[in-house]
């Protein structure tokens, strides 16, 4: 007699056999790998998964992206660093380690695309931002880190 173990998902009562399953419905139902393309610096586009990101950017961004499709910032993993709801993206999709040089790529281009939009209260939007990331993590983090160049205009800051 085997035992099935069934997940529930954390934002309705539906229950799933398998996890793939759990993720299938919380992206399509409840849009939790919903992401933020930081090149569109005009208006917030945003993307209910990596792969769509990917399509847009190629379409509209390929001059800043080219050197990025063959690496990993397109992947699901690194979606976490764009990602709208990084509490719930994390509960299905393991992020890309917080020191890897994508990750803090990532998150350079993410708070440029903050500071570019110039939003009312964008400090506040960075500081929200950043407040997921370290709340989806379940830690505060903070570590040195390299300051590199980004195809988007900004540069990377060692407090990112």
């Amino acid at each position: 007699m085997s035992s099935v173990v069934s997940t529930k998902c954390w934002l309705c009562p539906e229950t799933y056999e398998k996890k793939k399953d759990l993720k299938s419905h919380a992206i399509s139902e409840h849009s939790v790998c919903r992401v933020v393309c930081p090149w569109c610096v005009d208006s917030e586009r945003t993307f209910g998964r990596m792969s769509e990101l990917t399509k847009h950017s190629k379409r509209k961004h390929n001059d800043l992206t080219i050197d990025l499709l063959e690496g990993d910032f397109f992947t699901e993993p690194n979606g976490f660093w764009l990602a709208k709801r990084p509490d719930d993206y994390v509960r299905i999709i393991k992020p890309s380690e917080w020191t890897s040089t994508i990750a803090i790529r990532t998150r350079a281009a993410l708070l440029g695309w903050v500071e570019a939009t110039k939003k009312e209260g964008s400090d506040k939007h960075k500081k929200s931002w950043e407040e997921g990331w370290k709340k989806a993590l379940g830690h505060s983090v903070t570590s040195e880190q390299p300051t590199s160049s980004l195809g988007n205009g900004n540069t990377v800051h060692p407090d990112l």
